[in-house]
């Protein structure tokens, strides 16, 4: 840890103003100890691609149209099945 104490900032730095500042800032430091150990140093977007949540199951936007496609669906068998027995939908 005293290798990187001339590399934190105070906590009242930028670095912790957000979520992707300290995902920045973490990264950086990841990469200052890969270095000095001649480690692969990893760009932010190779972080993001390893560490980012994976969704577990299909794609919130499939979702959402086969709900969609399932209620017009069902809103147009309603309606055929009132207009066959003479009411207006």
């Amino acid at each position: 840890m005293d290798l990187l104490a001339e590399e934190i900032p105070s906590t009242d730095s930028e670095h912790f103003d957000s979520r992707e500042n300290m995902v920045e800032f973490m990264n950086d430091m990841h990469n200052i100890v890969n270095r000095r150990l001649g480690k692969r140093v990893f760009t932010l977007s190779e972080h993001y691609d390893v560490y980012r949540p994976r969704p577990k199951g299909p794609s919130i936007n499939l979702v959402h149209v086969t709900i969609f496609v399932v209620i017009i669906c069902a809103v147009s068998a309603f309606c055929r099945h009132r207009k066959q027995r003479g009411v207006r939908c």
